[in-house]
């Protein structure tokens, strides 16, 4: 497409506002061309274009064509005698290679990297597999680089973010993008040319043409472009305030919750979503990729809450989910249950005893066979029918070795609970299944104190 697309260029003003505008057209996409290699040409025929993206100073001038060499990084020794020979110094190729084991890919330049990219094992042999994240949750995030066309590299756009600052602001650095490209054809597709070389205030242009070919070598000015806009922003959800129990705005930049403390009220229908994702242990839920993910979370009887200050560190992919179900009002009540308020409003060391049944085994058994838990998916939602009923007690009992068997087979309860788990229970309507789970969940909760902790 772009070998197609030059054939229609007259003039090198043409050329220049052709390069520009391959990465105006992208400019609301996530991903910019790094790379683009199109067409093929030989000594008797054909055609080919490669361009590279480069980062460089706003403060030098575009004096050369191809202010760094191709793939190249690392240290360079400028000559102070020579102002130019710092141009290759404040210019870094935002593609370079890394030999990985015989291969040779294509990686983010390792002097661009910053502390959201994150290397994982090596998956193709075309480009290190390396991810951006910005988030507070440790998540994988987007690929920096991705291919396109079979032989094009694209980047993501915000790796860019911490170097293109406007030269007017306090903020540093402030580097732009440059791209670098060269052109070859056997049909020389200017009407009149010559064969030198020719400046402009924000390009470049090295022509040769000789016996009917044409080669331009060029370096044009991208300048800042806009990085992807960060989902860290008012989001459009109504956040109850502790002080007052009044309706605020959302506050992206509260992480703790310790001034200006807030709640996010969802109805019990996100739960839904959340099982999909989430262990629910006590009052915090566990992502199930990353465990070392985790966030305070209150199920209460009608709906589902979180500090402001959790839901902002949630992922943002997730909470595009969840938000649908947001509501909440002025002076909304029951939104914190005893537990919480426990264990975050009143500092008291004893909070497990005011929690939830189903919350207090939790409690117990994260403290004693957590990882044991998490293998086994334990997770501790009040069951929505008999199947995950008995899915729960198989697995409460594989890890704990405490069955029902050890619990009085005379009452009603028990024999229930023995017949939901050898799958005998005909039917209970969800009241009755809450009940039970929670009557079931508190004697456990006994057994094991007293085996374990006593």
């Amino acid at each position: 497409m772009t070998i197609k697309k030059l054939k229609d260029i007259k003039c090198l003003d043409e050329l220049k506002e052709f390069i520009k505008n391959i990465y105006k057209q992208d400019y609301k996409d996530l991903y910019i061309p790094a790379i683009i290699n199109s067409g093929n040409f030989t000594v008797e025929n054909g055609e080919d274009f490669y361009l590279k993206l480069v980062l460089a100073h706003q403060k030098m001038e575009i004096s050369k064509t191809w202010l760094k060499s191709n793939m190249v990084f690392g240290i360079k020794d400028p000559d102070f005698e020579r102002v130019d020979s710092f141009y290759e110094v404040l210019t870094e190729n935002v593609i370079t290679h890394r030999k990985v084991k015989g291969n040779t890919l294509y990686q983010l330049n390792p002097n661009i990297v910053g502390d959201e990219i994150v290397e994982y094992e090596y998956d193709n042999n075309t480009f290190v597999n390396a991810y951006y994240n910005e988030e507070y949750s440790n998540i994988k995030g987007k690929p920096v680089l991705i291919q396109k066309n079979d032989k094009d590299v694209y980047v993501y756009k915000n790796v860019f973010k911490n170097y293109l600052n406007e030269i007017d602001s306090n903020i540093y650095p402030k580097y732009r993008l440059v791209a670098e490209f060269e052109y070859r054809t056997h049909n020389n597709i200017f009407d009149s040319i010559e064969s030198k070389v020719y400046k402009f205030e924000d390009s470049i242009f090295d022509v040769s043409c000789f016996n009917g070919q044409m080669q331009i070598i060029g370096s044009v000015n991208i300048g800042i472009l806009s990085t992807v806009e960060n989902k860290s922003e008012i989001r459009n959800i109504k956040v109850i305030s502790l002080d007052d129990r009044k309706i605020r705005k959302h506050n992206p930049n509260n992480y703790d919750d310790d001034t200006n403390a807030g709640f996010v009220l969802f109805h019990k229908d996100v739960l839904k979503i959340i099982k999909k994702n989430y262990y629910i242990y006590d009052l915090t839920m566990y992502d199930k990729t990353n465990i070392e993910n985790k966030y305070l979370i209150d199920i209460l009887q009608d709906k589902v809450v979180f500090w402001e200050g959790e839901y902002n560190k949630l992922p943002n992919s997730f909470k595009d989910e969840i938000d649908k179900f947001n509501f909440g009002s002025d002076n909304e009540s029951g939104i914190i249950s005893p537990g919480m308020m426990a264990w975050q409003l009143e500092v008291d060391w004893n909070f497990h005893l005011k929690l939830y049944p189903e919350q207090q085994l939790a409690f117990i058994v994260k403290s004693k066979f957590f990882n044991a838990a998490i293998e086994n998916g334990i997770s501790f939602f009040i069951p929505d029918n008999i199947n995950d009923f008995k899915d729960f007690i198989l697995r409460i009992e594989n890890i704990t070795g405490t069955h029902l068997e050890r619990f009085n087979q005379s009452h009603n309860d028990v024999k229930n609970l023995v017949k939901i788990r050898d799958n005998k229970m005909e039917e209970l309507n969800i009241k009755e299944i809450e009940l039970l789970f929670r009557k079931y969940c508190f004697q456990l909760s006994r057994v094991i104190d007293n085996e374990f902790f006593k």
